[in-house]
């Protein structure tokens, strides 16, 4: 056998496990779960807006055992009153810090929890504040995954702050599997 010959079947080989690896990884970033967060509101009336909390897959696999994280300083921050010794709101511990998971969100549902209000009489939230945020959840195969994003809430411009929708926002999620 003649070295050249060699030498072609083994770049060969090294080529085809190269593209066998890069189309598997692909094939794992496109069909996985895909978890997304953000701030919506409800129908305002004349002293303010309530906000629900929106966790939504729109990947292409289930999610299971998702959980959304933060940290008190942030969330204090976050908060309408500066006071530090502000308790944190209920619907906030309900959400953060409860240790609740969502066993399971299907591909293309959403689940949602009231998160507070915006508004001019003690409103929980203060208007253009960004909550920086971590959302843990794996996938069906069992690989771990962690987002971090920031939730931020506005109102829109020229409306009043009593009376304006809400525009979701986000500082776009930055994706990492464990």
């Amino acid at each position: 056998m003649d070295h050249p010959s060699l030498l072609i079947s083994a770049g060969s080989m090294l080529v085809a496990i190269l593209s066998l690896t890069f189309s598997i990884r692909a094939w794992r970033e496109t069909y996985r779960p895909l978890v997304t967060v953000r701030i919506s509101s409800r129908a305002g009336g004349n002293l303010g807006v309530s906000l629900n909390i929106l966790v939504e897959n729109s990947g292409a696999r289930p999610a299971l055992d998702v959980q959304l994280t933060a940290t008190d300083a942030d969330v204090k921050a976050a908060m309408a009153d500066d006071c530090p010794e502000q308790p944190i709101p209920r619907d906030a511990q309900r959400v953060f810090f409860s240790g609740i998971r969502i066993p399971v969100l299907a591909n293309g549902r959403t689940t949602s929890n009231a998160f507070g209000w915006l508004g001019s009489s003690e409103p929980i939230w203060r208007a253009g504040a960004s909550l920086p945020e971590a959302v843990r959840y794996r996938g069906m195969d069992r690989t771990r995954y962690v987002d971090h994003c920031a939730l931020a809430w506005r109102m829109t411009p020229g409306s009043p702050r009593r009376s304006g929708k809400i525009l979701p926002s986000s500082s776009g999620p930055s994706r990492r599997s464990l």
